[in-house]
């Protein structure tokens, strides 16, 4: 099954988007690595988990 190590390999579009986010959202998307497999869920993920001020410290 594929996940975010293999997107990553893969879609060199989406490791730039990847390699984009903050160091905080890069680390939430490694602990959910199984459940990223397209660069929609990727997108999808990055921007719902930053919306949350919580994970900032804030």
């Amino acid at each position: 099954m594929a996940d975010l190590n293999d997107l990553l390999r893969s879609d060199a579009k989406a490791k730039e988007y990847y390699e984009s986010l903050p160091q905080y959202a890069r680390e939430a998307a490694k602990k959910k690595a199984a459940e990223i497999s397209t660069a929609d869920a990727l997108h999808l993920f990055a921007e719902t988990f930053m919306q949350d001020d919580s994970y900032r410290g804030a």
